[in-house]
């Protein structure tokens, strides 16, 4: 909580300075400080089921190798915590705790789809559970749900490859109001018309005459520059 208000209070100052005093470069600041925490913790939290999702086809393919070498399901995915990565060896190890201490191993892997917000998991734990249920051989079927989730992956990234461009543009489409609030209006010089001589205009903001017959714009009688 205090660290929330902290950045919040920093965004301020900092959009304060920038925008040289202005009321709304205050807000804004203020805003984006108490928001950008929470952004911060959701690109974490989406980096981390985005790595997720890249590692599961292939600890798919090391699981079902493992129960064609013969091991159990949960030799199969103590092997993976041991030789795996982060994110997946930290989730997987936490669910074979979990069995250790007595809870099904089925129920402890729907707790790491759950916790992780993975739908692609959540359809392996459902194929384990119900193979569990009729029988039949698990090591082809997890090797069939992993050619699946690697083409799937495969879309996805070929998706986020070709709109890429079309995000992007809209990042800075969203955020330019941002800036033109926060910077032109104390950026923006005072109108020529207070400032007689500027530009060679005149004290009623009116440009040279000589300049007035070339932009066909109406001039004083008999003022012109022969």
């Amino acid at each position: 909580m205090l660290l929330h208000l902290g950045s919040g209070l920093l965004g301020n100052l900092l959009f304060v300075l920038l925008g040289r005093g202005q009321p709304v470069a205050a807000v804004l600041g203020l805003l984006l400080g108490l928001i950008g925490p929470w952004m911060f913790l959701g690109l974490r939290r989406d980096r981390r089921q985005r790595q997720f999702l890249t590692q599961l086809p292939d600890t798919l393919q090391l699981i079902a190798g493992s129960l064609q070498a013969g091991h159990s399901l949960p030799q199969a995915i103590d092997a993976v915590v041991r030789d795996g990565a982060p994110p997946i060896s930290t989730e997987l190890q936490r669910a074979v705790v979990e069995n250790q201490l007595g809870l099904p191993l089925v129920s402890a892997l729907d707790g790491v789809a759950t916790r992780l917000s993975s739908r692609d998991f959540a359809w392996v734990v459902m194929a384990i559970r119900i193979q569990g249920e009729v029988g039949g051989n698990l090591a082809e079927l997890l090797g069939t749900v992993s050619g699946t989730l690697r083409e799937r992956e495969r879309l996805r990234r070929q998706v986020q490859a070709l709109s890429a461009e079309g995000r992007m543009s809209g990042w800075i489409l969203g955020a330019l109001p941002v800036v033109f609030a926060t910077y032109l209006p104390p950026g923006l010089p005072e109108p020529a018309v207070h400032h007689p001589g500027r530009l060679g205009h005149d004290r009623a903001g009116r440009p040279p005459p000589r300049r007035r017959r070339l932009l066909g714009l109406p001039g004083d009688q008999g003022g012109g520059v022969r």
